[in-house]
């Protein structure tokens, strides 16, 4: 069993390229999607029999931190599961067949592809295969002992920065995250660029909400020099 964990939320469409994706993969694999109240037909889809995997619908949706919570705890410690990884990719990512597959091969406790925005750059394993120790979230592998060690996801954050926030912590804690040449279709921000205006506008203030409690344990927010200095040790 290959575990893939995968949150949605309006993106019906979006969502069903990744379901077809991660079923395509040359190793199976076994799915669980999390659907933060969607309003779309995703419960809908889900519950048809075109989607084989497992689900569960939250109403009030749980956000991005809580949900990755939920999901991996169910997935490592669930007797049902008992996983000892789990593969996480963003509802709007479209994978390489191999994709899954070459994961598992590279060492590491937490390692993740990188995205690209053009399809025919998955065509092909590329052959080379440098790491870079700034993961990409937005479809990474997890192994149970990086979780035991790290800890869940900060839920202060509910949709941004507690990717950031979980690579300071896995730092701090000497737990090495990277990144591999390993690439994946992405069409970043989604949930946002679909979302109706007053959503929109709701998950934008949510967005700086995060961002301001992240500065306020950390001193700062990424993409600003001091959060840079917190990997410093990582690229020596």
């Amino acid at each position: 069993m290959n575990p893939v964990l995968v949150l949605t939320h309006n993106t019906l469409a979006l969502t069903k390229k990744c379901i077809a994706s991660i079923e395509a993969q040359d190793i199976p694999t076994s799915i669980f999607v999390i659907d933060n109240d969607s309003s779309d037909g995703t419960k809908e889809w889900l519950s048809s029999e075109e989607y084989k995997g497992v689900w569960q619908q939250f109403t009030p949706q749980l956000g991005v931190s809580k949900g990755w919570n939920f999901g991996l705890n169910k997935l490592f410690y669930d007797p049902v599961w008992n996983a000892e990884f789990v593969l996480c990719p963003n509802s709007d990512t479209i994978l390489p067949s191999w994709f899954y597959r070459e994961l598992l091969t590279c060492d590491g406790a937490l390692v993740s592809g990188v995205s690209v925005d053009r399809m025919e750059q998955i065509a092909e394993r590329p052959a080379r295969m440098e790491r870079n120790p700034h993961p990409d979230f937005s479809a990474f592998l997890l192994r149970r002992e990086a979780w035991e060690k790290i800890g869940p996801f900060d839920e202060r954050m509910v949709n941004y920065c507690s990717d950031c926030a979980y690579h300071i912590e896995a730092v701090r804690k000497g737990v090495q995250l990277y990144k591999t040449g390993l690439p994946f279709y992405h069409e970043r921000s989604s949930t946002l660029k679909l979302a109706p205006p007053k959503e929109h506008l709701e998950m934008s203030r949510q967005a700086d909400a995060d961002r301001q409690v992240f500065r306020s344990i950390y001193g700062c927010i990424p993409g600003e020099p001091a959060y840079e200095e917190f990997f410093k040790c990582e690229m020596q």
